[in-house]
């Protein structure tokens, strides 16, 4: 049995699926796995690089490192254990683990990087319009959409314990401006091993808000994207693609006409988070002995939260985070690494019958008083 296969018994008598669920991502990306059960793929086929497979690397770091926190609880070693010098001892030691394993990799592992493997696409990657043009002086909206092979899932920017959110890029000409990024609410996604993602399933459209000059009226543009993103079913695969738009600017929307993806832009719109203002018939938020509770008095199925990835954590999101009760209760894990000091992410309220579910942003501090905490 080589190092890896060593590493891997140890995480699991420590009785830490996670750890150990994280750990197989990994070694799957080391060897550019793809689960497809021998089905065509109508999405294209590319090689990965070297630059991409050491991206893989970095982010398996990072998951892993986050997953084995609880790694050495067991120990007393964890942040209700030993510390030195008043922080906790775990980064130290979960780093130790992970270089061992990510570079003291067996010769079999290193065989199999030394020959890349060639992978089908599973997403498709495009660039879709409200208008057919662009309209000088308003902000537009561009949609960057993802059509995802059937049975295969990407990632929302969450706290997830696996995968990694898509991660888009642009280049607008000059004077041009973007705004914030807009994601549609995720579906929760449950995996043996105590296992919490938050991710999209079949088609998910990211908005883009553009401000075009009101004096590039006449002119016509191309604009350029790319994106990365990991896609998954029983094994995951890094994939990464190019789109671009070219449209021509008109001053005013009596000139132009419906896009061809204004739908999937709907569909986007549809799922994005209303503010809470404190209105009559929308959710209550209230911090009651440290945790925040949130009182929906409408009649409905469930209610989720969708933590994101800057919010503090919060404890048990698969027991807590979901309820069918009246009431949702959010306390913060505050144990987790990491220094935040919100919790920041999406509420959703399914209710009876066809009808669609409400979604909500979530943005409040942890309490100063103590009273409160």
């Amino acid at each position: 049995m080589g190092l890896h296969g060593v590493l891997r018994l140890l995480f699991e008598q420590f009785s830490e699926p996670r750890v150990g669920h994280q750990f197989d991502v990994l070694l799957r990306y080391r060897a550019n796995a793809v689960t497809t059960d021998g089905q065509q793929d109508s999405y294209g086929e590319r090689e990965n690089s070297q630059a991409e497979q050491e991206s893989l690397m970095k982010h398996g770091v990072r998951r892993i490192a986050r997953a084995a926190a609880a790694l050495f609880d067991p120990c007393g070693i964890g942040s209700r254990g030993a510390r030195s010098n008043g922080e906790p001892m775990r980064s130290l030691l979960t780093a130790s683990v992970i270089g061992v394993s990510l570079y003291g990799a067996s010769a079999p592992v290193a065989q199999v990087e030394a020959q890349p493997a060639v992978e089908r696409r599973h997403v498709r990657f495009d660039i879709v319009t409200e208008h057919a043009d662009l309209i000088a002086g308003e902000t537009n909206l561009l949609g960057l959409r993802f059509t995802i092979e059937p049975k295969w899932h990407v990632y929302w920017r969450g706290r997830n314990d696996t995968g990694f959110p898509i991660a888009p890029e642009w280049k607008l000409p000059a004077d041009w401006e973007a705004g914030e990024l807009q994601w549609p609410a995720p579906h929760r996604y449950e995996a043996p091993g105590d296992i919490l993602d938050h991710i999209y399933e079949e088609e998910v459209t990211l908005l883009l808000p553009i401000k075009v000059p009101e004096g590039a009226v006449g002119s016509r543009v191309t604009i350029p994207f790319t994106a990365d993103w990991l896609a998954c079913r029983e094994a995951c695969v890094f994939e990464n693609g190019k789109a671009s738009i070219s449209l021509s600017v008109v001053s005013d929307e009596s000139e132009t006409r419906r896009g061809k993806g204004a739908r999937s832009i709907e569909t986007t719109r549809g799922r994005l988070p209303k503010k809470i203002t404190g209105e009559e018939g929308e959710p209550k938020l209230e911090w009651r002995n440290g945790s925040l509770i949130v009182m929906e008095t409408r009649p409905y199925e469930w209610i989720a939260f969708y933590p994101r990835e800057d919010s503090i954590a919060v404890a048990d999101p698969l027991e807590n985070a979901k309820v069918k009760k009246d009431s949702l209760t959010l306390t913060p894990d505050r144990d987790a690494p990491g220094d935040g000091k919100r919790i920041i992410g999406m509420l959703e309220i399914r209710l009876p019958g066809e009808k669609p579910s409400l979604i909500y942003e979530v943005d409040s501090p942890l309490p100063e008083h103590e009273d409160d905490r």
